[in-house]
């Protein structure tokens, strides 16, 4: 769908300048002005490989603190358990996307010169998306303890996911007017906000294994721990658009149009904070966007004095 518009409108820009039958007198595009638009949002994210790292001897604690204290014929846990860090590893290259509504506003200047129109303009929308990238993993990490071992069967869960607010951009304009309308091609700096969010579980079976002390059954089951970390981190994306579009002038002070915009911002890398166990690891996200818009806007240059 937004192939075949892109494409709708830069034929109606080539007809303009090479239909000699459209050479009409241009309408007064001269002035600033203010408006608002309306329209969709294709946004898309990349994420990148990341590690998510957990460490089986905190959450070992973790677990011993839960159950609260032992009596004397129960294995025993401590200080002295040592166990094998397990670390998932996630390679990904996932894209996702979501499609949402956008509004916004924007304000420019134009200066006509005959049936062209330079122009400067800066807009802001508001958009609200997002995308997600769950992976799972299983692993397993064991010790010693003297004549006593613990072994742990684990299974982890992690989610990536990301939302992007809004977007905003400052743009200059080249015009062609003919008649009432003005056809034109636009591009400049863009700006997005992007919240990357991380949500990371470990779930751990505990087993006694070998002798021990105390006597206990090889493959005793001690117990299952859940550990989980969530942490977010926000950053400010700077990137690039460049589009198309065409505006009809119903007045001297009112003109309407649609408008088409890629933009994109490149790929940064998210930091995300540890709380007990999960080291969640660093992920880079990458996103750029689509957008088609009907804008409406007021050309108070026009105004009588």
């Amino acid at each position: 769908m937004k192939t075949k518009l892109v494409w709708a409108l830069l034929s109606g820009c080539a007809l303009a300048l090479v239909a000699p039958g459209m050479q009409a007198e241009p309408a007064d595009w001269n002035g600033f002005f203010i408006g608002g638009n309306v329209g969709a949002n294709w946004q898309s994210y990349d994420f990148g490989d990341y590690r998510t790292q957990l460490d089986l001897t905190e959450q070992f604690f973790n677990f011993e603190e839960s159950k609260g204290p032992r009596t004397p014929q129960e294995p025993i846990g401590g200080s002295e358990f040592l166990f094998f860090n397990t670390a998932g590893d996630y390679h990904h290259n996932h894209q996702g996307g979501d499609v949402g509504l956008t509004g916004g506003t924007q304000i420019g200047f134009n200066k006509q010169v005959g049936h062209f129109v330079l122009g400067l303009e800066g807009s802001f929308n508001a958009l609200s998306h997002s995308s997600s990238d769950w992976t799972s993993s299983q692993g397993s990490g064991s010790s010693d303890f003297f004549f006593q071992g613990v072994s742990a069967d684990t299974t982890t869960l992690s989610m990536r996911k990301a939302e992007a607010h809004w977007n905003s951009a400052v743009m200059g304009k080249l015009g062609f007017a003919t008649g009432r309308f003005l056809f034109y091609g636009i591009g400049g700096v863009a700006f997005t906000d992007v919240t990357a969010f991380a949500d990371d579980r470990a779930t751990s079976d505990f087993f006694v294994v070998g002798q021990a002390p105390q006597p206990s059954q090889p493959g005793q089951f001690l117990g299952t721990f859940t550990s989980r970390n969530q942490s977010n981190d926000d950053r400010l994306l700077v990137g690039w658009t460049a589009g198309t579009g065409v505006e009809y002038a119903l007045s001297q002070l009112f003109t309407v149009g649609l408008e088409y915009r890629h933009s994109g911002f490149g790929s940064q890398t998210f930091h995300f904070d540890s709380h007990g166990p999960i080291t969640p690891g660093n992920t880079s996200v990458g996103t750029d966007s689509d957008q088609v818009t009907f804008k409406v806007n007021f050309y108070f240059s026009h105004l009588p004095r």
